[in-house]
């Protein structure tokens, strides 16, 4: 059955391992925009969220952590 509808379908593009050149792939896993969206929103994220932390620092200055310094120790 399987080999049936290989043949139906005429020529087309697989994937070979250049260290396992008796397996070869139909369709590839992981796409172009698959591996962007795993990459960019993560880091994007993360960029965002060290900026906001980075701009608190400068803008309070600590100066909410000193004012309760006497509550913390």
């Amino acid at each position: 059955m399987f080999r049936l509808s290989l043949q139906s379908r005429g020529q087309f593009q697989c994937f070979v391992s250049a260290m396992h050149d008796d397996e070869a792939l139909m369709y590839k896993v992981y796409q172009p925009s698959t591996i962007f969206h795993a990459l960019f929103w993560p880091l994007g994220f993360f960029a965002i969220s060290l900026t906001l932390i980075i701009s608190l620092y400068i803008v309070d200055r600590c100066e909410v952590w000193n004012a309760d310094s006497l509550l913390i120790t």
